[in-house]
C-alpha cells in the first residue's frame, strides 16, 4: 500500500519496503565490481568479429560463428548493439552484464515476494545475489545470452503472476 508522505501528496511505496532489496543489490554490485576489469575471453572474440564492420542486417545474415544454436538476440543483436555503443570495450560489455544481473535480481525478488512473502524474498534474493555462480556470467561477455534469458524469463513470470498473461 502507498502512503501520501512523499512530496505533493502522491501515493508511493511504503517507506522501507525496498530498502532491504536496495541493500542486497548494493552488496551484489560491490561484490561483482571487479568483473568490470575482466578482459574478453574465448567466444567473445568470435562474436565481436562477426559484428565488426557490419550493419545489423549483415550481422544477422552472417553465419553464427559457433554454429551450434540460433541465438540472434543474445549473440548478434547484443554484440552488435554493445560493441557499437561501447567501442568494443570489455568494460562496457561487463557493465551491461552487471546491469542485467542486478535487473535479474530485482525481478527474482518481485517473483519471490509474490510467492514467499517479503522476508522469504529478501533471504532468497540475498542468497542468489551473493552466490559464486554469478561470477562466470559477469566475467564472460558471451554469457550475456544467459543473463538475457534469465531476465526475460523472470519478467515473463512476474507478468504472469500479475495476471498479465498476454504480456507474459
Amino acid at each position: 500500500p502507498g502512503t501520501a508522505a512523499n512530496s505533493g501528496g502522491v501515493p508511493g511505496p511504503a517507506p522501507g519496503r525496498f530498502s532491504g532489496l536496495a541493500l542486497v543489490l548494493g552488496a551484489a554490485l560491490l561484490l561483482h565490481l571487479p568483473a568490470l576489469r575482466a578482459p574478453f575471453f574465448a567466444d567473445d572474440y568470435l562474436f565481436l568479429d562477426q559484428v565488426r564492420g557490419r550493419s545489423l542486417l549483415a550481422t544477422f545474415a552472417a553465419p553464427d560463428p559457433i554454429g551450434n544454436f540460433f541465438r540472434p538476440v543474445g549473440r548478434q543483436l547484443f554484440f552488435w548493439l554493445v560493441s557499437h555503443a561501447g567501442g568494443e570495450s570489455p568494460r562496457v560489455f561487463h557493465a551491461v552484464n552487471l546491469a542485467l544481473w542486478l535487473l535479474a535480481l530485482a525481478l527474482f525478488h518481485a517473483v519471490a515476494r509474490r510467492l514467499a512473502g517479503p522476508r522469504g524474498a529478501l533471504i532468497a534474493t540475498g542468497l542468489l545475489a551473493l552466490h559464486y555462480a554469478a561470477v562466470v556470467p559477469l566475467r564472460w561477455a558471451s554469457c550475456a545470452q544467459d543473463l538475457l534469458a534469465l531476465v526475460l524469463g523472470l519478467a515473463a513470470l512476474r507478468l504472469y503472476l500479475a495476471d498479465r498473461r498476454f504480456a507474459a
